[in-house]
């Protein structure tokens, strides 16, 4: 696949890619880098990991914020990751939903055979390298021109603004319903205890009424507004022959 690089729009501020993973995928990462690093050396983009990260720092605020910015994610999907509470936990979810909103697209990259089908929000990404071969098993002897097809990907959606095709996230349930909630400009980022709490409400068949009580501007219309948001993400058809019941869709609020 080619890529126009010097026709991307140039702006003050390169465009992020936010490269996330597994500590103990590191080494991968650390040979993704350098395809994306010569990139950033044209000004093309800015490629981000948490090794960036100076002594001294907040770390988690910090992560936080670039993510409030990133255009890019490339996710590097295996086993690790997706037993990483803070992959799972709190950057999955949030991307999610800067992804939901339009505000940047996800590059889901398999470096490992693992069950990646078996989480819904992942399934309906066209995975890299195509027909799900991991690098591990497939590429391991020469892995840069998978990392290469992927730069050129991803240079290629800044250029034009379109991702990779996948097919179409299934519509949400007759029981998700996000037009009748407040509109906030905020992304959620953590809460793990509340939503694994709504989560395990909706799951609750007797459980009808959720009462969140707080006082004002700590964010409780935001954390309804993603969590309902990101269920509507990933439900899922009941079987045949069955009524779709709340248990068919939980927002990922854990791995």
């Amino acid at each position: 696949m080619a890529a126009t690089l010097q026709t991307i729009h140039q702006t003050d501020e390169p465009p992020i890619v936010f490269v996330s993973y597994s500590h103990k995928d590191e080494a991968w990462k650390d040979k993704l880098l350098p395809q994306f690093g010569q990139l950033a050396r044209l000004g093309i983009l800015e490629v981000w990991d948490d090794r960036q990260i100076k002594a001294g720092v907040d770390w988690y605020a910090r992560i936080r914020e670039i993510l409030g910015k990133t255009r890019c994610a490339v996710c590097l999907i295996s086993d690790n990751f997706l037993n990483s509470a803070f992959c799972m936990d709190e950057e999955i979810p949030y991307l999610l939903q800067r992804r939901y909103r339009g505000k940047l697209e996800l590059f889901p990259l398999l470096l490992s055979d693992c069950v990646w089908e078996a989480h819904p929000w992942l399934k309906r990404w066209q995975i890299r390298p195509r027909d799900a071969r991991s690098i591990e098993t497939h590429f391991a002897a020469n892995p840069k021109q998978v990392f290469a097809d992927l730069a050129r990907e991803v240079v290629q959606y800044l250029e034009t603004g379109k991702g990779h095709e996948r097919p179409p996230p299934p519509g949400p349930a007759p029981e998700v319903d996000v037009t009748r909630l407040p509109e906030t400009d905020d992304l959620l980022f953590g809460r793990r205890k509340e939503l694994n709490f709504l989560n395990e409400a909706w799951d609750e068949q007797r459980l009808n009424v959720v009462a969140l009580v707080s006082s004002g501007g700590v964010g409780k219309s935001t954390l309804v507004r993603c969590w309902v948001e990101a269920l509507a993400r990933t439900t899922i058809a009941a079987p045949s022959g069955s009524s779709p019941g709340r248990s068919t869709a939980r927002a990922p609020a854990s791995g």
